[in-house]
C-alpha cells in the first residue's frame, strides 16, 4: 500500500527564502539597469539612421532626370561653352589687328541661333559672343546679324536680341521658303553692297560659312548636326 503524500502548505512554500530569491533573480534579469536600457536604445537609433542613410543615394539617383540636351545627345551647357571658347581662339587678335588704323567700314557677320543666342540651352546671350560683339564695337567694327530665321519672325527676333543685351547695326532675315546657304550668301553680298567689309564670319553650321564674302571664318560646334 502506497503511503499518502505529505500535506503542503502553499503559503509557506511561496514565501520561502528560496522562492523569494528566485523572484529577485528574475527581477534583475527582466528589468535591466537604466544604463543598459539607454545603450540598447542608442544602438537601435544608430542602426535606423545607418539604414536610412544607406538608401538616400539610390533615392537621389532615381530622382535625377536627364536634361533636354542629354536626351538629344548634346553635351552639358558648361562643356558646350568651353567648346565655343576654343572655337573662337584668335578672333580678338585678328579683329584688333585688322581694325587698328583702318578707315574701312568693317563688320562682323554673325549667325543667331546657337551662335549668338543659346537657343538649345535655355536662351539668352552666349557670354563669349556677347563680349566679343562689345569688343568689336569698341574697335568701331559693326555687328551684322545674318540668320536663317524667316522674315515673319523679325519682331520676335529683334526682341530676343535686345533682351539678351545685344546691340547691332543690321539684321538680315531669310525670305519664306528660301534656301539657307543661298540666303546666307545673299545677306553677305547685301552687306558688301552697303559698303561693309566683313572681316569675320561666325556660325555653327557649314551653311553659315559657304560662299565667301568675308575674310576669316569661325565655326562654332554643332556636334555633327545635333545643334541646329
Amino acid at each position: 500500500m502506497l503511503g499518502s503524500a505529505p500535506d503542503l502548505n502553499l503559503s509557506e512554500t511561496c514565501n520561502s527564502p528560496q522562492t523569494r530569491a528566485i523572484r529577485r533573480y528574475r527581477l534583475r534579469v527582466t528589468l535591466p539597469p537604466r544604463a543598459v536600457r539607454l545603450t540598447i536604445t542608442s544602438l537601435i537609433t544608430v542602426a535606423l539612421l545607418l539604414a536610412s542613410s544607406a538608401t538616400l543615394p539610390a533615392a537621389s539617383a532615381r530622382s535625377v532626370k536627364p536634361t533636354p540636351q542629354q536626351r538629344n545627345g548634346l553635351p552639358s551647357r558648361q562643356a558646350w561653352l568651353a567648346d565655343v571658347h576654343t572655337a573662337m581662339t584668335g578672333s580678338r587678335i585678328y579683329l584688333k589687328n585688322r581694325a587698328d588704323g583702318s578707315d574701312e567700314r568693317l563688320a562682323l557677320n554673325l549667325d543667331i541661333d546657337n551662335t549668338s543666342l543659346a537657343t538649345a540651352y535655355g536662351g539668352g546671350a552666349i557670354p563669349e559672343m556677347l563680349k566679343f560683339t562689345r569688343f568689336a564695337q569698341r574697335h568701331h567694327v559693326a555687328v551684322l546679324f545674318n540668320t536663317g530665321r524667316e522674315e515673319g519672325l523679325r519682331s520676335a527676333t529683334v526682341r530676343l536680341l535686345r533682351d539678351a543685351d545685344y546691340s547691332f547695326d543690321e539684321l538680315c532675315m531669310r525670305p519664306a521658303g528660301g534656301a539657307l546657304a543661298a540666303h546666307k550668301r545673299a545677306c553677305r553680298a547685301h552687306f558688301a553692297d552697303e559698303g561693309y567689309t566683313v572681316i569675320e564670319n561666325i556660325g555653327n553650321r557649314s551653311t553659315d560659312l559657304v560662299g565667301g564674302g568675308y575674310e576669316k571664318g569661325y565655326k562654332l560646334p554643332d556636334y555633327g548636326g545635333l545643334l541646329g
